[in-house]
């Protein structure tokens, strides 16, 4: 079986820009992309797969931590802002609101 969050972006983005050059490539030990068909893939194209352990990603993936997971939460922010405010208007029968394209700020 293959994992097909690690599979398209490694068969579509990867391995083309590698070009067959041997490649090294670092990852987190998401179990997604520890697949054995995915690696096997990898190795056919000359690409070395290493995994640094977990509770590693505020040393070695600072842009994780400094600006996703900040950017990640001020969506969040917005999204439940705009629904609580939303759903205040609602009926407690009525359907739930729909977010449209002019209620973005």
């Amino acid at each position: 079986m293959i994992c097909f969050n690690t599979f398209i972006p490694i068969l579509y983005v990867l391995i083309p820009y590698t070009g067959g050059r041997h490649t090294y490539l670092l990852l987190d030990e998401f179990k997604g992309h520890a697949c054995a068909e995915t690696l096997n893939l990898l190795s056919d194209y000359n690409i070395t797969v290493d995994f640094f352990p977990g509770g590693y990603t505020s040393v070695l993936q600072p842009l994780d931590v400094g600006i996703n997971r900040p950017f990640k939460h001020n969506i969040w922010q917005l999204w439940n802002n705009w629904a609580m405010e939303k759903c205040r208007n609602t009926p407690a029968n009525g359907r739930p609101p729909k977010l449209f394209r002019d209620d973005l700020p």
